[in-house]
């Protein structure tokens, strides 16, 4: 017979934070990038490699496919008249496993230029509906080319090749994939809704690029790539003044689109943080940790802010070289070695899912120099789940504060999660009061707080 004394503490001990992979139940907006298909990577082990992106707890995929240069008067239905058995495999195991996926195709360059021309426009519809014909079945959304606006004042495409050559390419999809959806213009940061350098966004819009597509995607990153330009930053470049924050920036981007007459909904597709050493200095100027903390927080914020879905960049370029910058987003390095980041973005997962609702806001009394911040929802069972940071530069040394939040509703308990920690996640009690939660650890990287939840 169990005594009292231990069953009242079986009872009452805090559940511990568990990895959740999505289900036929359960999806989220969070997703990963790999280089799989075009580049090739991870192919020898193709359906171990997918499937250890879903047991990290991601609800999407994106990988990228392009159609190279084509010649003048090449024969296009033989080039592209069969894809990869790798491709196959990599999108069957996605399937399988629940992962959508989100493909980018980047068009065909022709005659060595970008493909404005009648005929380079000709191959752009042949390659995006033969792309669409093969993969359709195995693919659920589909991203036009990448970041064109690249270059700022000196951009790789100009607004109106970008708009004309995307209205041939999303066509063409929708009639090899038909009621399929189309991203784009997957700019190379937000900057580009400004006239500074380049007002690059209100020009295409002027040129009818919305009308193309069903998302608007956009790869919010926060340059220079240093510890001060946290998440919360607008995608901007320095001194970051513009917008304020980023989530002023999206309601300018937001009230463009709907002035537009095409208020679409938003993705980022791509987003992260490099952990690159410094030539001069010899130090990383985002460390590991900081790194996850970083993309813990940049989660949260996507969620909140109502971004889906919000790709990381990137799971595993399998590159070693301190210098080379595309590989320092890594989540798991070459060697197989996880980040801190890995462990922050599964946490992450497991708490934030497409079942939860807003809450209503929270109020906080805090240091101001803790800058606190935090979003709430509710779970389909009625509890609450909270997700609170201190939105301040983040260090490796431990920082935090202690803040008073009041909830959007009165509560009986309330368990917290370090979204930092080795999952399984030990939860840790909170004392309760009401709609108060009077003392709570506030933190450089987020804590997850469980209200009435089990």
């Amino acid at each position: 017979m169990i005594p009292a004394a231990l069953l009242l503490l079986a009872v009452s001990a805090p559940p511990q934070l568990v990895p959740r992979m999505v289900s036929a139940e359960r999806s989220n907006c969070f997703g990963t990038q790999t280089t799989c298909l075009q580049e090739g990577h991870e192919s020898g082990r193709l359906p171990q490699f997918v499937g250890e992106i879903a047991a990290t707890g991601f609800g999407w995929v994106k990988d990228w496919i392009g159609g190279g240069q084509v010649r003048p008067g090449e024969e296009l239905a033989a080039r592209w008249g069969t894809v990869p058995e790798h491709w196959l495999v990599y999108l069957r195991t996605c399937r399988e496993l629940r992962l959508r996926v989100l493909l980018r195709v980047d068009w065909p360059r022709y005659d060595g230029r970008e493909p404005s021309s009648p005929a380079g426009l000709a191959a752009v519809a042949a390659y995006y509906e033969a792309m669409a014909r093969q993969l359709g079945g195995w693919v659920d959304d589909w991203e036009i080319d990448n970041e064109p606006n690249i270059g700022n004042e000196r951009p790789r495409v100009s607004p109106a090749d970008c708009a004309a050559i995307t209205a041939v390419a999303a066509a063409a999809l929708r009639r090899g994939d038909p009621g399929c959806r189309v991203y784009g213009p997957a700019t190379a940061m937000l900057q580009c809704l400004h006239t500074a350098p380049y007002p690059w966004v209100d020009r295409a819009v002027a040129a009818g690029l919305l009308e193309s597509l069903d998302v608007f995607s956009f790869h919010p990153y926060r340059q220079p790539y240093r510890a001060d330009n946290v998440p919360e930053h607008a995608s901007e470049f320095h001194p970051w003044t513009v917008w304020g924050s980023y989530e002023q920036q999206l309601t300018d981007l937001r009230a463009r689109l709907a002035a537009a007459g095409r208020p679409l909904p938003l993705a980022a597709t791509e987003e992260g943080y490099p952990t690159t050493t410094n030539r001069a200095t010899g130090q990383r100027e985002i460390s590991y940790l900081t790194q996850a903390k970083y993309e813990a927080r940049a989660m949260i914020l996507d969620f909140a802010l109502g971004v889906r879905p919000r790709i990381n960049f990137i799971y595993k370029r399998p590159w070693s070289d301190p210098h080379e910058d595309e590989h320092q987003f890594n989540l798991v390095n070459a060697d197989g070695l996880r980040r801190p980041a890995w462990q922050a973005a599964q946490n992450v997962c497991a708490v934030l899912d497409d079942s939860l609702r807003p809450a209503g806001p929270l109020r906080f009394a805090a240091p101001p120099e803790a800058h606190a911040n935090g979003s709430a929802y509710t779970r389909p069972d009625g509890a609450l789940v909270v997700l609170l940071w201190a939105a301040v530069p983040a260090v490796d040394a431990p920082r935090e504060w202690t803040a008073q939040v009041t909830l959007p509703r009165r509560a009986q308990r309330a368990v917290a999660y370090d979204l930092l920690a080795a999952a399984p996640v030990p939860g840790r009690e909170l004392a309760v009061d009401g709609d108060l939660l009077p003392a709570v650890p506030l933190r450089d990287g987020p804590l997850a707080v469980v209200v009435d939840g089990t």
